[in-house]
């Protein structure tokens, strides 16, 4: 009887173990949600939505402010390919490889806008990031501070396209 309770308990403990992480969202479905995606070149400047605008708003590096319109989720977690969202007036908008006449990144619907909204998430080290875009395959960079970031041919060495989540 001892023996058969010890072995029920060992089988146990593993499945114990996994119900935690499903619990703990270590899923790959879920988003990543009020994130600031922080430049690794330029630290203190993330990505930002200009002045929290809506559609074509332009996507810039800005100093960090704690505004929410440098809260981003990054959708699925673990995915490929994510897209780069946030809610706007009740509407979802994505960061696109959209250029509006100012920026080559800007915001459009996540819907409907096929791979200009949707990026390859790659990590190319310990929380660091680089965003490849599905349609044009390039990159976001932040060439300048306190401007829109730029699409670059991809150099996943190149600090000024990697990228980290910081929780916002």
């Amino acid at each position: 009887m001892k023996r058969t309770r010890g072995a029920a308990v060992t089988a146990l403990i593993p499945a114990v173990f996994l119900a935690a992480s499903v619990l703990t969202g270590s899923g790959q479905a879920v988003a990543e949600s009020r994130l600031v995606l922080e430049n690794v070149a330029r630290p203190g400047f993330v990505l930002d939505n200009d002045a929290g605008g809506g559609q074509d708003s332009s996507v810039l590096a800005h100093d960090r402010n704690g505004g929410a319109n440098q809260l981003w989720e990054v959708s699925p977690d673990g995915g490929n390919p994510v897209q780069i969202k946030q809610r706007i007036g009740g509407q979802e908008l994505c960061a696109a490889a959209v250029f509006n006449g100012v920026a080559d990144v800007s915001m459009q619907p996540c819907d409907g806008s096929g791979g200009v909204v949707r990026w390859h998430e790659i990590r190319v080290g310990e929380n660091r990031y680089v965003y490849r875009n599905v349609s044009q395959g390039t990159c976001i960079a932040a060439t300048r501070a306190n401007g829109p970031v730029d699409l670059v041919e991809c150099a996943f060495g190149d600090q000024d396209q990697q990228w980290v989540k910081r929780v916002g």
